[in-house]
């Protein structure tokens, strides 16, 4: 039996919050993750953890299907994402339970 490919699907990739180098950054800098964009200040990019993403997703009437690293410490990244992933790649499908 073949699985059907469901339309409504969303794939989304972020910067991750969480990352243990942007955790470090505060931790001993008292700052937050650069970015390349110097002269945009309202720059569309917007960090998360992937608790924060996950909690976003479901008030906004998404389920997360599936979360995957991306970049940062190899083999620990597949393992831990949200702490060891610098990008995380989330797959979305709308929560039929909720109403956006």
């Amino acid at each position: 039996m073949s699985q059907k490919l469901n339309p409504q699907k969303c794939i989304v990739s972020i910067p991750n919050l969480g990352y243990i180098g942007c955790r470090l950054r505060l931790l001993l800098g008292g700052r937050m993750p650069l970015t390349n964009i110097f002269y945009h200040i309202r720059e569309h990019i917007r960090f998360w953890t992937v608790k924060d993403f996950i909690y976003w997703a479901d008030k906004m009437g998404f389920k997360v299907e599936k979360i995957e690293g991306q970049y940062g410490f190899p083999v620990f990244w597949k393992l831990f994402p949200s702490l060891f992933a610098s990008g995380v790649v989330y797959i979305l499908e709308p929560n039929e339970g909720k109403k956006r």
